[in-house]
């Protein structure tokens, strides 16, 4: 294992998962870019919590993504608010230009 990736296995150890009816958020190399996701999805927590500050309501983040479910919106919210400055450099880091 490179030491990215051991960084990234060291931090996720020492990050308490956020579980809701057996769902996770999770990180993995590879997927997403590495970035907190939804388990089992290619969702990043970023990407919701981003389409919620650009006014998106959990009933249109569930009607564009069918496979998420309220469940799923309340744990990331949860994650958002454990994680924020994460959160916060994740979208940084993949906004594009306004």
């Amino acid at each position: 294992m490179n030491q990215a990736g051991l960084w990234r296995t060291h931090r996720m150890a020492q990050l308490p998962k956020t579980d809701i009816e057996g769902r996770q958020v999770v990180e993995t190399p590879g997927i997403c870019g590495g970035s907190p996701r939804i388990y089992g999805t290619r969702i990043p927590v970023w990407g919701l919590e981003r389409a919620r500050r650009n006014g998106w309501t959990d009933l249109d983040l569930l009607d564009n993504y069918p496979s998420l479910t309220q469940a799923d919106l309340e744990m990331a919210w949860g994650f958002v608010n454990a994680h924020r400055e994460l959160i916060e450099r994740e979208i940084g880091e993949n906004e594009g230009p306004v």
